[in-house]
């Protein structure tokens, strides 16, 4: 399926994408002040009551930058898709991780629900994006509205290979650093292996924990 960059519109036969989406995380790292800059690069050092102060803080920010007050919550009636063993076993891998008061049953029927809700299949990112979630201490009906407004509006539909997101980081780094571009072409690294961990999880994998919170917030913010 071919396409062309239009200024900041990239245009094929059956889409049309702003780029500017794409580039939000860009523009997020771009107008990052001094003290937020350094504040990130610090946070790894954070002692726990900074820590616990600060995972606060972004708590009621969230609730109020992605909008949810007053979302409804996980139902009571039986999800159909609790019993998916892929969910329930990255869902134990999470609370090893992460110890929390929620069960995993809770971190089930987050997960559960939102896949029979957007009718798509258990993908192992919405664990890393979880496991992010989870030390904020929220109630499961806002861990369950946090991560859907997460998903949702700051995750791509479809990440798999091939998928127009990578087309659009592929034009977006050729136009912002056209050397850089060439010298991952001539090793064939592909827009996919360096795009997907943010596309996929927002680099919830590749970024330490006290950092990435720094990172999200700010891209929350817009």
């Amino acid at each position: 399926m071919g396409g062309r960059a239009v200024g900041q519109v990239y245009c094929c036969q059956f889409f049309l994408v702003d780029l500017s989406e794409v580039q939000e995380l860009f523009v997020c790292f771009e107008t990052m002040n001094e003290d937020e800059t350094k504040t990130m690069k610090s946070s790894a050092t954070l002692s726990d009551t900074e820590y616990f102060r600060n995972l606060e803080s972004y708590h009621e920010k969230w609730v109020k930058n992605l909008g949810i007050q007053n979302k409804p919550g996980i139902p009571c009636r039986k999800i159909s898709h609790q019993k998916n063993e892929q969910i329930h076993t990255a869902c134990l891998k999470v609370l090893d991780r992460c110890p929390s008061t929620l069960g995993n049953s809770d971190l089930e029927s987050v997960v559960a629900l939102f896949c029979e809700r957007e009718e798509c299949d258990f993908d192992e990112s919405y664990t890393n994006i979880l496991e992010m979630l989870v030390p904020l201490r929220c109630s499961v009906d806002e861990l369950y509205n946090i991560f859907y407004a997460i998903t949702t509006k700051f995750v791509p539909r479809d990440i798999l290979k091939g998928a127009v997101c990578y087309q659009l980081m592929h034009l977006i780094v050729q136009y912002h650093d056209p050397l850089l571009s060439s010298h991952l072409e001539s090793h064939k690294v592909t827009s996919f292996e360096y795009g997907r961990p943010f596309f996929a999880a927002l680099f919830a994998p590749e970024i330490c924990k006290q950092s990435l919170y720094v990172v999200w917030d700010k891209l929350f913010e817009r």
